[in-house]
């Protein structure tokens, strides 16, 4: 097995699809470049579940099998295992969120402060609360 090349993102989010390393390796597999892909992780490929199922899609009808170093290839049972488990973690990861920001919005409407930050031209007096910053 000879390596083509190394793909890698640095500096960008793997929230999403345009990235320059990503968009070379997906570009060098439409072409039929390389036929196996070696990669740490799912992860590797794309922080979100979606997106990394499109992009391992995306590599197959291009020829391309995909290898999981800390797991095998992903055809395996416990590859689907761990799709599974991913996907359930990044499900309960954005509820989690969405309580968050539920409670943030109930909590405001009730008159109570809901950041950590302290607004500018404020000091903050309490655990529970602000006064105005008069510059004394």
């Amino acid at each position: 097995m000879k390596i083509i090349e190394e793909f890698t993102d640095e500096g960008y989010s793997g929230l999403r699809l345009d990235r320059p390393g990503l968009d070379r390796m997906r570009d060098l597999a439409e072409r039929r470049g390389f036929d196996v892909l070696l990669t740490w992780g799912p992860n590797r490929l794309a922080q979100s579940f979606p997106l990394q199922v499109l992009i391992i899609e995306e590599l197959e009808r291009c020829g391309v099998r995909t290898i999981f170093l800390e797991r095998g290839t992903g055809a395996d049972p416990l590859s689907k295992w761990h799709e599974i488990t991913e996907a359930t973690a990044e499900f309960e990861q954005a509820k989690l969120a969405e309580r968050d920001r539920r409670g943030k919005r109930d909590g405001a409407c009730g008159g109570e402060i809901v950041s950590r930050d302290v607004p500018f031209g404020y000091v903050r007096t309490s655990a529970d609360g602000y006064a105005r910053d008069t510059g004394k």
